[in-house]
């Protein structure tokens, strides 16, 4: 769809050598504009990193324990709870925070409120299910959300809830994120793609050694090309690093 943008109007409203500029807008299936805003700043990359010091993980699960044990009142406490448990749980899931969100108790606990061994989700973005496991730390995280903060098990509601009932939001986890590492001292670029690229990262470093390991982790990242999986964990810019420096003429 393309409709006129008006320019060149006055102080009282009306329009001075009004010339129609043209532009595209883009509609969505129901005919609705699409949404478009953006915080991008032109020129400007927008990048997030993986954090790759296991040590700054650790200070950042600390940073929200420290926040449970500073805060006055049970619902603040609730709330630090909550943000703990939810980063602990994508350090350890590698899920798009999309995913994570969404989560329902009844996605990853069985009706006598023990953990299921095989979790199916559909991805949000792709629109694919996909299966994952949680590991001793994805476990321990929720449980310990559970047992400290005396969380009722609704297998119908979500597991991280917003205050208004629903669950936590993509942008509030965002903003959480940014604020932790910036309260821990990590001074590059950080968001919720941190998280996930944050667990890739530290497969590949940990598997190094397994030949067949990059042919399964490009499949759990659902990425088409190595090459990308390595950008995503923030191993291409690395190595290209190391290759500079490796040569000296």
């Amino acid at each position: 769809m393309v409709v006129p943008i008006r320019e060149n109007i006055n102080q009282n409203g009306s329009v001075v050598n009004f010339k129609p500029k043209w532009k595209e807008i883009k509609l969505r299936k129901d005919g609705l504009p699409k949404q478009t805003k953006s915080n991008a700043r032109k020129g400007v990359a927008q990048e997030v990193y993986p954090i790759k010091d296991k040590e700054d993980i650790e200070k950042m699960k600390q940073y929200f324990r420290d926040k449970i044990d500073s805060v006055w009142y049970p619902h603040q406490k609730k709330i630090a709870g909550r943000d703990l448990a939810l980063v602990s749980f994508g350090f350890n899931v590698g899920l798009r925070m999309s995913d994570i969100v969404k989560l329902k108790w009844g996605d990853i606990l069985y009706s006598d409120k023990t953990f299921k061994d095989a979790i199916k989700i559909q991805e949000k973005k792709t629109k694919k299910f996909k299966e994952f496991y949680l590991n001793d730390n994805a476990k321990s995280a929720i449980q310990s959300y559970i047992d400290e903060f005396n969380i009722p098990i609704d297998l119908e509601s979500y597991i991280f809830k917003s205050r208004e009932g629903g669950h936590i939001e993509v942008r509030t986890v965002n903003k959480i994120l940014q604020e932790a590492a910036r309260s821990i001292g990590i001074k590059y670029p950080i968001g919720t793609h941190s998280i996930r690229k944050s667990w890739a990262y530290h497969q590949i470093i940990t598997h190094q050694n397994d030949a067949y390991f990059m042919a399964h982790l490009m499949d759990l990242m659902g990425h088409s090309s190595l090459s990308s999986t390595l950008h995503y964990a923030g191993i291409s810019k690395e190595q290209n690093k190391q290759y500079y420096n490796d040569v000296n003429l």
